[in-house]
């Protein structure tokens, strides 16, 4: 199975991408498998879901089936199963290398966290295909200049893993066989901190871009406000 997901308990789990060495373009059946795995990580008791591959590369793009024309439904599976990604309340962390194009890009650069493996190389090959990349157009012209990502949507043109860092798309860059321990420490942090300070600062984050710049006071605290009564009430129910 191409994606799989295994529970690590204790709020814990992985999406695992599996690359059989062909490299990985995940079928509309696979996205849809993907999008089930995606919409169980938005549960209440979920603290951090991981995204990694098995093989030489993370995600090659999708591949469509030989009967698809155009429908709506397709492609609003695939916008959609990128915006539950971004969306999940919990911390979503992303484990990369080699060739991440097209679909995969998102999982990646949309992660809360992405440890990504020196020589990794991200591609938006859509263009190639006669296709506006409009999917990840979307979110990426939120986060930079046109004329930073004009040449990469134009043009396909690959990103080098040290210049997605530079622009801020990714967290750090990592030797590969010392990935999965960075990965390791990060989960091991985040199991020590409290998770609903944890949601809250991802809630507050995003609602913080979208909302004007003008109610950002009162947003903080009203949302400070909010978790004190929080803590406040779990004390009270189960006192030391």
């Amino acid at each position: 199975m191409p994606v799989q997901e295994i529970d690590h308990g204790n709020g814990i789990a992985e999406i695992v991408l599996r690359d059989d060495g062909a490299g990985i373009k995940l079928t509309t059946a696979q996205i849809r498998e993907l999008n089930g795995l995606v919409r169980a990580a938005h549960d209440p008791g979920r603290l951090v879901t991981i995204i990694r591959q098995e093989g030489s590369d993370f995600c090659l793009g999708r591949q469509a089936d030989k009967d698809e024309h155009g429908e709506p439904a397709v492609y609003e599976l695939l916008a959609g199963t990128t915006d539950l990604w971004a969306r999940v309340p919990g911390v979503t962390l992303a484990a990369p290398s080699g060739r991440v194009e097209g679909f995969g890009v998102g999982f990646v650069m949309q992660a809360d966290i992405s440890v990504v493996a020196e020589g990794t190389v991200f591609r938006f090959p859509e263009i190639e295909a006669g296709f506006a990349p409009a999917i990840v157009a979307a979110w990426l012209v939120k986060r930079l200049s046109w004329q930073t990502i004009a040449p990469w949507l134009l043009t396909a043109a690959p990103v080098d893993a040290a210049v997605a860092l530079g622009h801020g798309l990714i967290s750090e860059v990592v030797p590969a066989t010392a990935q999965q321990g960075r990965v390791d420490e990060f989960v091991a942090t985040l199991r020590g901190l409290n998770p609903d300070a944890l949601r809250e600062v991802k809630r507050f984050s995003r609602a913080a871009l979208e909302n004007p710049a003008s109610t950002w006071v009162q947003s903080a605290v009203d949302s400070l406000v909010r978790q004190h009564v929080q803590e406040t009430e779990k004390s009270a129910a189960h006192p030391a």
